[in-house]
């Protein structure tokens, strides 16, 4: 039910920035100024936060399992991601770009502001062990999956220096020396990192405007993939971790982190590698307006 309503609130918040969009109030620079601010402000504040707050509360063997979960998940879903697109039938050149939206969901965008408000901070700090692994795919496996040349493609170790990765090092950080925690700085890192739920939000809504929405469900192999996204693949994934995860906080997390919609990071993979950009961008809206949804309807099957 928390979940639910959290997903109530995000979509009104999506629906806020669409009219925002259509009434001209936002433009594509005003988003793209909140979308810095997500990635390079907010998310980074919430992760480190999460750090701060539950450095003594969290083992080292908790983090330790939440890892081993975590690249254990990730194998999972590039094994599906080699199934899906023989199963919706897309064409060969097309391949690439939906086993990369089959393995990487949304977690920065909507993963930790989900968790964080659902949760609360030590399920970001699970979360956030996620990320490491999801970095250094996108970069590798992302690449020679979505390029038309990717074996040609030529390994950039610079890739790998990113906010993402950075906020995950400095939370790890954080986690080992504990350092006190001062009232300033413990609560701007909060209020920064509440500012995520409502810009990353209002973003999807206005990168709606210029979509067909209408055509997106008249779309028959992108709403099939939809489905086997954010229900089937969780739905086999939680059914069988529910034998293995004890934990009802990794549990939760697991659930966000698996049924959370296409990453906003594939649509530019596919623009830089030749992938298709369009359809790119169809599915990650479109799977981003089903997991409000779809996601309380899981949490409520597997919490």
């Amino acid at each position: 039910m928390v979940l639910l309503q959290q997903m109530v609130i995000m979509f009104l918040f999506v629906v806020a920035g669409y009219v925002c969009g259509k009434k001209k109030i936002f433009s594509k620079e005003n988003t793209s100024s909140f979308s810095w601010i997500i990635l390079n402000l907010a998310n980074p504040a919430l992760i480190i936060n999460a750090a701060l707050e539950n450095c003594r509360s969290v083992s080292f063997m908790d983090l330790g399992y939440v890892f081993i979960t975590a690249l254990i998940l990730y194998c999972v879903l590039i094994m599906f991601a080699a199934i899906v697109p023989l199963v919706i039938k897309s064409p060969r050149e097309e391949r690439g770009m939906y086993s990369m939206m089959v393995v990487f969901s949304n977690i920065a965008f909507m993963g930790f502001p989900i968790l964080n408000a659902t949760f609360g901070t030590k399920a970001v700090l699970f979360g956030s062990v996620f990320l490491l692994p999801f970095n250094i795919l996108i970069y590798t496996y992302g690449i020679k999956v979505m390029a038309k040349n990717g074996k040609n493609e030529k390994f950039n170790p610079k890739k790998f220096i990113n906010v993402g990765v950075c906020s995950c090092l400095a939370a790890l950080l954080v986690y080992v020396v504990k350092p006190a925690s001062f009232y300033v700085v413990s609560s701007f890192l909060e209020f920064m990192g509440n500012l995520a739920l409502p810009l990353s939000m209002m973003v999807i809504g206005f990168s709606l405007i210029s979509i067909d929405i209408k055509g997106l469900f008249l779309d028959a192999r992108l709403i099939s993939f939809s489905l086997i996204k954010l229900i089937v693949i969780p739905v086999i994934v939680l059914y069988f971790s529910g034998f293995l995860i004890n934990d009802r906080m990794l549990k939760g997390v697991l659930i966000v982190i698996v049924s959370a919609p296409v990453a906003s990071m594939v649509p530019l993979m596919a623009q830089q590698y030749g992938g298709n950009y369009e359809q790119a961008s169809k599915g990650v809206a479109l799977s981003t307006i089903l997991s409000v949804l779809t996601m309380p309807l899981l949490n409520f099957i597997f919490s």
